[in-house]
């Protein structure tokens, strides 16, 4: 059964979620929510806790029942004080996110040295590229945090902040996906440069099964990369997975 908890983050409080594993693997996820909200993902985030990880989710600032004004300057600040809950029950934390909290998972990995790395599901590469490639952005992040401002667009621009990203990272972006494109996913992984990647593009399909989403490998060479990538875990790797609607 999950905890509800609320996480003091600067003077404002965090409306979290915690799943403990039965078994811990010494290893915890902090899982970022994207524009809209919401908890898409509680079926992934339980499988997880299953597998061992201690597994927290919460709601930005200004986000449901979250206090104080939602700013995105400041989301990978709430992200550091909910990887400081979970310092004192495992030995590393991965900071994890959906659309805008991918995009800020591999933000606060680059920046907040509580992270051992991230795992970012349809990450925008930066502010000015998805209101350019989105019609609806601007609305949508103007009527959370108001006027887009400089400091949104520093914090907000992973496509500069991941050369610094000197961990493991993990990118999953959908090729249908109508919010955020393909591409965006693609230019954050370009700009990992400084590791080794498996350079062989894969295909894989996302299918639902038992109620939980999982990425199914299609071909024996793909199954062989995924291998190789599970087992060198410090290099930075691209999932180009095909989107099922």
């Amino acid at each position: 059964m999950p905890l509800s908890v609320y996480i003091k983050s600067d003077n404002d409080y965090l409306n979290s979620v915690i799943w403990v594993p039965e078994k811990s693997r010494g290893e915890g996820l902090v899982f970022c929510h994207g524009w809209g909200g919401g908890t898409p993902y509680d079926d992934l985030l339980t499988t997880l806790a299953d597998k061992g990880y201690y597994v927290l989710r919460f709601e930005q600032r200004g986000y449901g029942n979250s206090t104080g004004r939602g700013d995105l300057s400041l989301w990978p600040v709430d992200m550091a004080a909910c990887a400081a809950v979970l310092r004192g029950a495992v030995d590393k934390v991965w900071a994890a996110g959906q659309s805008t909290g991918g995009t800020m998972a591999l933000v606060a990995a680059a920046t907040q040295d509580c992270f051992a790395g991230a795992i970012s599901l349809a990450p925008f590469c930066s502010l000015p590229r998805i209101l350019e490639d989105n019609v609806n952005a601007r609305s949508v992040l103007e009527g959370r945090f108001g006027p887009l401002q400089e400091k949104h667009f520093r914090t907000a621009n992973a496509l500069e902040i991941v050369e610094g990203l000197k961990k493991p990272a993990l990118i999953v972006q959908g090729t249908a996906d109508e919010s955020v494109p393909f591409a965006h996913g693609k230019l954050l992984y370009e700009k990992l440069d400084f590791v080794r990647k498996v350079r062989d593009e894969m295909s894989f399909e996302l299918q639902k099964e038992t109620d939980c989403f999982h990425l199914c490998v299609t071909r024996p060479k793909e199954r062989r990369a995924i291998r190789w990538a599970r087992s060198h875990w410090s290099y930075a790797w691209f999932l180009r997975y095909q989107s099922q609607g």
